[in-house]
């Protein structure tokens, strides 16, 4: 009888501790998983804004909006943005900042600045390796690595209405 007795009291201690373990409501301090909003349509437009949306139904995936730069005149966003290793890529007419966004979110990593004259570009930029190439209006070429640092700049004389090519480790 005292080993019926002591299997129903460990019985009851085992449920009372399992079911006392259980509280309602309370969930997991752990941060939800992000949202992947892979594959994406990245559209630029003439309003300073960035669109990202899902090429099957067409729901947005994010938006990013860009300054209007009161300080550069003729502030647009219209080069097309360059989608390379995960970031986007976006340069302004007539100001000295490129762009480094976050291609799943849209969010901005990184403002890239040329300190001595704006880049001044029409043209979607160009990649290759860890370079960014930038051809501008001034006729200059730019060579910016992904984490932003200025490695050359190549003044042509003559001013740049499309994206540079690269070909065999010449840039054309």
């Amino acid at each position: 009888m005292t080993k019926k007795w002591s299997s129903i009291l460990l019985s009851l201690s085992a449920a009372s501790i399992l079911f006392g373990a259980c509280t309602k409501n309370k969930f997991s301090k752990d941060d939800p998983l992000p949202a992947s909003y892979s594959p994406s349509v990245i559209i630029n437009s003439d309003n300073q804004v960035m669109y990202a949306y899902n090429p099957t139904d067409g729901k947005k995936h994010w938006e990013q909006s860009f300054a209007y730069l009161p300080h550069v005149p003729n502030t647009r966003y219209t080069p097309s943005p360059l989608c390379y290793n995960g970031k986007i890529y976006l340069v302004a007419v007539n100001s000295d900042t490129l762009y480094k966004l976050d291609s799943r979110t849209g969010a901005i990593v990184q403002r890239i600045q040329e300190d001595y004259e704006p880049y001044k570009s029409i043209a979607t930029p160009t990649a290759e390796g860890s370079m960014i190439y930038i051809a501008g209006l001034n006729g200059t070429i730019y060579a910016v690595d992904t984490n932003g640092e200025l490695k050359w700049k190549y003044a042509t004389g003559f001013s740049f209405e499309s994206s540079p090519v690269i070909y065999k480790e010449n840039i054309y």
